[in-house]
């Protein structure tokens, strides 16, 4: 299991990056999402599976480190 946490600056890039990962890029597991202070969105995976480097590079502008609050 891997656990990832992205932030992005609105809801709707929140739920777009949600939907391609779930769909396009077949993760599975819970994913979870919730407002921050100032705006900002977060989104919490616990994916089944370890994603692939070429996805994680993706995605690594948004990523959080876990306890980052």
């Amino acid at each position: 299991m891997q656990q990832l946490i992205f932030e992005f600056e609105t809801r709707e890039a929140m739920e777009d990056a949600a939907r391609r990962l779930w769909e396009h890029h077949g993760v599975s597991g819970e994913m979870g999402a919730r407002p921050m202070p100032g705006g900002r969105w977060r989104l919490e995976i616990h994916a089944e599976k370890e994603l692939r480097p070429a996805v994680l590079e993706k995605y690594e502008p948004f990523r959080v480190e876990p306890g980052a609050d």
